[in-house]
């Protein structure tokens, strides 16, 4: 996937699978993020674990959308996005194995002056020792809920 530029709006989907023995721990794990094409930070988009948890976060810092870690089953997620560093532009919307979880809510979804790309894997505190896994599959990008689906 390329670079993500600002007014651009997708559907993406994908389905995500953690390890039956994938640790938990109280810090962050991530496991898929839309980063910036800038050198440093936090990327404005990142879906990660913390603890018994799986998180959303965008560039603010605060979580979105939380949900309860379990483990070797598949967990479908569908996320809509503006592209945008406005926030009276940009948006987002998430679905959680098709039930609604973030209703729309605008937000700033890029840092200005950037661009955004996927990263899809396992990028976590250095801190953790024990082996996670991950299992990613199906992801998909398309301009129309429907095509996700």
């Amino acid at each position: 996937w390329g670079n993500e530029t600002e007014g651009t709006e997708y559907y993406y989907r994908w389905k995500v699978m953690f390890a039956a023995d994938y640790p938990s721990v109280r810090t962050w794990q991530l496991f898929t993020q839309w980063h910036h094409d800038g050198c440093c930070g936090s990327p404005p988009v990142e879906f990660y674990v913390y603890g018994e948890e799986m998180r959303m976060r965008l560039t603010n810092g605060d979580d979105l959308w939380t949900a309860p870690l379990v483990r070797g089953v598949w967990h479908e997620l569908v996320f809509h996005v503006r592209w945008s560093s406005d926030p009276a532009v940009g948006f987002i919307e998430l679905w959680h194995n098709r039930e609604k979880a973030v209703a729309k809510l605008r937000h700033a979804t890029m840092y200005e002056g950037a661009e955004n790309y996927l990263k899809l894997g396992l990028y976590r505190n250095s801190t953790i020792t024990q082996t996670g896994v991950v299992y990613h599959d199906g992801f998909i990008q398309a301009t129309q809920l429907a095509d996700v689906d």
